[in-house]
């Protein structure tokens, strides 16, 4: 991750982020105007960094990466790059996941302003072979119906994953109210890049032309907070 403001420049190794309970505080739910949803990566976090120029396993706020800095003009350093390694053969890089998640989101049919509702969105990458024992082995919440639909989902090795949730559910142990798997082996456009797409009871298809609801309304989608793709106190930092 790049670090640079003025005249200065410095590189740091970002290895995590802090756990603590901020995530969910609704002070973070700020929404962009005219928009119904938010993405938890716009939220205020702390990251856990590796600087040679302060002790190991530093955190520090996201938008002020340096503040912990002696020198007063490198304390206004702020985040102006960063390099993130992916699999080889994966396309469908984090902007443009985030472009297409958005893009369905903000479409008037399938997107996420109907009910008057307001909802948090958490994108993230993960194995599709981790996704599928959290659905078997762990979540005890989802729908058998729709459980074993995403079972018998042929996905590449690995999919970006947003979870959809209700921003007045949104905490620790919630569970979100839809998902969209996308395949990250794609070109970025639609059909091909969506795999599944669910918002409470409608699930939603694309048939190369335009979005359409199933006919049949099946069961809401209730699912619990996926947390296969990092390690932590949650897992006694086990993979």
């Amino acid at each position: 991750m790049m670090l640079g403001g003025n005249a200065h420049g410095h590189t740091v190794l970002a290895i995590g982020h802090h756990e603590d309970e901020s995530i969910y505080d609704p002070q973070n739910f700020i929404f962009p105007d005219g928009s119904s949803w938010v993405d938890v990566s716009f939220f205020n976090k702390k990251l856990v960094l590796i600087d040679d120029n302060m002790p190991p396993y530093q955190i520090v706020d996201i938008s002020k990466p340096a503040a912990d800095y002696h020198n007063l003009e490198l304390r206004k350093m702020d985040i102006k790059s960063f390099i993130a390694p992916l699999p080889v053969h994966m396309y469908l890089v984090a902007e443009k996941a985030y472009a297409m998640a958005k893009e369905i989101f903000d479409t008037e049919i399938v997107g996420l302003q109907a009910n008057g509702e307001k909802w948090i969105t958490r994108l993230f990458l993960t194995g599709s072979r981790s996704f599928k024992d959290f659905l078997f082995r762990t979540d005890k919440t989802l729908a058998t119906v729709i459980k074993n639909r995403l079972l018998s989902l042929p996905l590449p090795k690995f999919i970006w994953v947003a979870q959809i949730f209700k921003a007045r559910e949104y905490k620790k142990e919630g569970l979100c109210a839809g998902l969209l798997i996308m395949d990250p082996t794609s070109d970025g456009t639609l059909p091909a890049s969506v795999l599944f797409y669910m918002v409470d009871n409608n699930l939603f298809l694309h048939d190369n032309v335009n979005w359409d609801k199933i006919p049949k309304r099946v069961v809401p989608f209730r699912m619990q907070i996926y947390r296969n793709n990092l390690k932590g106190a949650w897992s006694k930092w086990k993979s």
